[in-house]
């Protein structure tokens, strides 16, 4: 399960056979600096958060939530006791 942005970012940047540099210019910061946030060394501004969530074609709050196991999409709400 991918729980962090860190982690998001980097599944992303592989998955599309991106290096470090390439994402770091889409999202307009240096290499350097993109490198520190998917080190998680750095927390990314609002404003590269947003840009994050545009490259990856993602609504920014589900960058920040994480993913359901398949495990738990399946579960279905316990009944609750009546009478108690």
């Amino acid at each position: 399960m991918i729980n962090s942005l860190q982690e998001k970012l980097k599944k992303y940047r592989t998955k599309n056979k991106l290096a470090q540099k390439e994402i770091a210019g889409l999202l307009n910061i240096s290499r350097e600096h993109y490198a520190r946030i998917e080190n998680a060394n750095c927390i990314p501004s609002s404003k590269v958060l947003q840009k994050c969530s545009d490259v990856m074609n993602s609504p920014v709050y589900s960058i920040y939530l994480p993913k359901k196991s398949s495990t738990q999409q399946n579960k279905k709400p316990r009944s609750q006791k009546q009478g108690s």
